[in-house]
């Protein structure tokens, strides 16, 4: 019953956080909509995984990121910097690598997507 109730919350939460950024990203210049969406869906993801660990939040964001990197594979710079550092902390989550993605993505947001 509680799973069921937390799945419910986490598809909830991923839906809200795609289709939120879905509506930011047609509104932005750059970037497509989809790599904006999944950037937009996995930093909600990994905050609320931050506050609020369980295996459907780390699984969520595993399949969020793996679609990102799909989208992103020929990707270079930034955008390839971010694709790498989403992939190892999905694999080894810890602070740092938290941490890096922040800076790494505020810095794709200041310059834009090149």
């Amino acid at each position: 019953m509680v799973m069921r109730r937390t799945r419910r919350i986490l598809v909830g939460v991923v839906s809200a956080a795609v289709l939120g950024g879905v509506g930011t990203a047609f509104a932005s210049s750059g970037g497509s909509a989809a790599s904006t969406g999944l950037a937009n869906a996995i930093s909600h993801v990994q905050a609320n995984e931050a506050a609020h660990p369980n295996k459907g939040l780390a699984n969520a964001l595993t399949h969020l990121q793996a679609n990102q990197a799909k989208h992103a594979a020929a990707s270079t710079g930034l955008a390839n910097a971010i694709s790498h550092v989403q992939a190892n902390e999905a694999a080894h989550p810890n602070k740092g690598l938290a941490n890096a993605l922040t800076h790494l993505q505020a810095n794709q947001d200041k310059h834009g997507t090149h």
